[in-house]
C-alpha cells in the first residue's frame, strides 16, 4: 500500500469519526429540541386548562341572596287556679267554721271562686277530705261525708244538686271549659242528718276542700 493509499485511509477515518460525532451533536440536540418542546405543550395544556377553569367559573356564577330569621322561641302554658273571694282577693284562711251543730241542721250557702290563674283552659273537679282523730270525731266524720249539695256558677253548671250518701265520689266534676282568666263560682253547703247519733257528740272534724285542674285536652282525666 503507497503513501496515498494510507493517506486516504487516515482520511476516510476521519471523516468517519466528523461524520459520526456530528451525529451524536445532532441527536443531542434534536433530544434537547424535544425536551424543551414537551415543556412548551405542557405549559400550554395548563395554561389551557386554567383559562377553561376559569372561563367556567365566570359562566356559573349566579346572582345569590340569603334571608335568616332568628331568635324563634317555644314557650310552656301554664295550669294555675286561684281561690278568691267576691272582690277577687286571694283566699289564705278557711271558708267556713261552723260551730254547735245537731242532727237536722243545714248549713247556709259557702261560696267560693276557683279564678283561672294560668294561660291554657282547663277543666276541673274537687273533692272534700277530712280529720277524725277521737272517736266521737271519727262518728261526726261519718255523718257529714257525703252529706253536702254543690252549685257551679250559681246553678248554671249543677253537678249534683241533691243530698248524696257517697262519701267516696267527688263533690265537685264539671267537664266545662275554663278559660285563662275566667272564675268558677263553688257554692256548697252541708247537712247532718237527722240520724246522727249520740257518738257524734263534742266531735270535731277538719275539712279539706281539694281542687284538681287539667288542661282542656287531656282526655285522662278521671272525673270520678
Amino acid at each position: 500500500m503507497g503513501l496515498y493509499d494510507k493517506g486516504s485511509l487516515a482520511a476516510r477515518e476521519m471523516r468517519a469519526k466528523a461524520q459520526k460525532e456530528t451525529l451524536s451533536q445532532i441527536k443531542l440536540k434534536n433530544n434537547e429540541r424535544g425536551k424543551k418542546m414537551k415543556t412548551r405543550i405542557y405549559v400550554s395544556m395548563l395554561v389551557i386548562a386554567l383559562t377553561a377553569a376559569l372561563i367556567g367559573g365566570a359562566t356559573m356564577a349566579w346572582f345569590t341572596d340569603t334571608a335568616v330569621n332568628t331568635g324563634n322561641t317555644f314557650s310552656a302554658g301554664t295550669i294555675d287556679i286561684d281561690l278568691v273571694d267576691h272582690n277577687g282577693n286571694e283566699i289564705t284562711t278557711p271558708i267556713f267554721n261552723f260551730t254547735d251543730i245537731a242532727p237536722g241542721w243545714v248549713s247556709r250557702t259557702v261560696t267560693v271562686n276557683m279564678e283561672n290563674a294560668g294561660t291554657l283552659p282547663m277543666r276541673v273537679r274537687g273533692t272534700v277530705s277530712g280529720q277524725a282523730i277521737k272517736d266521737n270525731d271519727i262518728a261526726l266524720y261519718g255523718a257529714l261525708l257525703g252529706r253536702y249539695k254543690v252549685f257551679l256558677n250559681g246553678g248554671a253548671i249543677t253537678e249534683w244538686s241533691d243530698w248524696l250518701d257517697v262519701p267516696s265520689l267527688p263533690i265537685i266534676r264539671t267537664l266545662t271549659r275554663i278559660e285563662s282568666g275566667d272564675t268558677l263560682s263553688i257554692d256548697m253547703e252541708f247537712q247532718l242528718p237527722t240520724t246522727t247519733g249520740n257518738a257524734a257528740q263534742g266531735g270535731k272534724v277538719t275539712l279539706d276542700l281539694n281542687l284538681i285542674a287539667t288542661q282542656i285536652e287531656n282526655l285522662d282525666f278521671t272525673v270520678n
